[in-house]
């Protein structure tokens, strides 16, 4: 227990340096954690829902390791898209999660709106409320069905495509991306949902190597991803204004976990192509081979 009071009053005593001094909200969860005696994951949980007190995108506490429940969502309407699975096979891309742990997504989005940061809906990071839960509703079709929620630890690995005439990488750990070895170009890079933070070195190295690529953004492109696209000439951007950490950002190791903060506020990038959201299509990936064609002659397809 005391380990992580210890912890929580280093981080808030960054917080107190960066002028974000709020003595009733600190003491508040100072005191919850005078009594709990958490383990890893709950402190990192509590911790995050500490930091969204502050309303700034450009604080974080993340877990060494990085673990999710396998799949990418994003919220349309009252219900969560299934964009992607990364390791949760029950799940299909298109699926439509309608409750959590027996709550509608519009009470949730009600319960959580600080955690929300009280963005408009397609902006809204769903993820770490999918980690407080233990049960997803789903509608597939016209059929209804119930998974427990399990925990993956996630490798972060970049997914690579030879396709005719370009190569398309999927960045998920954002390291992913910076080893990967040469790659035939031209170049089209998924950094949608792309999320991890690495030395400020690493990605001017990688800002300068994938000059020349286009990039897809929108607003779950976070943390040093977010900071690559804000070094890359937003006319190679295409997507949505991305999530709002762009600023240099600061990793301070405390235990273990990782608090992550900015002496910047909420900066965005908006890419020089902006697209309207289709989950029906993904209209974003067909823009941005579209652009890479005109930048490359007309010589590829999708």
């Amino acid at each position: 227990m005391y380990e992580y009071v210890n912890t929580f009053k280093e981080v808030r005593s960054i917080l107190e340096d960066l002028g974000l001094k709020d003595d009733a909200i600190s003491d508040n969860y100072q005191s919850v954690f005078n009594k709990l005696n958490p383990n890893p994951f709950t402190f990192q949980q509590v911790m995050v829902d500490y930091l969204a007190e502050f309303n700034l995108k450009s604080l974080d506490f993340v877990d060494q390791r990085y673990w999710s429940n396998g799949i990418r969502v994003r919220r349309t309407g009252d219900n969560l898209i299934v964009t992607a699975v990364t390791a949760d096979r029950r799940f299909v891309v298109g699926d439509r999660i309608t409750h959590l742990s027996g709550d509608s997504i519009a009470m949730l989005g009600e319960r959580y709106q600080k955690l929300l940061f009280n963005e408009q809906t397609d902006r809204q990071d769903w993820h770490p409320i999918l980690k407080k839960q233990h049960e997803a509703t789903v509608l597939r079709g016209d059929q209804i069905y119930t998974f427990d929620l399990k925990a993956f630890e996630e490798e972060g690995t970049s997914e690579v495509f030879e396709r005719d005439g370009f190569t398309e990488v999927i960045v998920h750990h954002i390291r992913g991306l910076y080893q990967l070895a040469d790659l035939r170009k031209p170049l089209l890079i998924d950094l949608r949902d792309a999320y991890g933070v690495v030395p400020e070195e690493r990605i001017n190295h990688m800002a300068e190597r994938f000059s020349e690529a286009v990039f897809l953004v929108d607003g779950m492109t976070k943390g040093s991803a977010e900071r690559l696209a804000a070094k890359i000439n937003n006319q190679q951007l295409v997507g949505q204004e991305t999530y709002g950490q762009a600023e240099r950002l600061n990793k301070q190791s405390l235990g273990e976990q990782f608090f992550i903060y900015s002496e910047g506020k909420d900066m965005t990038v908006i890419p020089g192509t902006v697209v309207e959201l289709n989950y029906e299509t993904d209209i974003v990936r067909e823009t941005a081979i579209q652009l890479l064609k005109q930048l490359r002659g007309g010589n590829i397809n999708g």
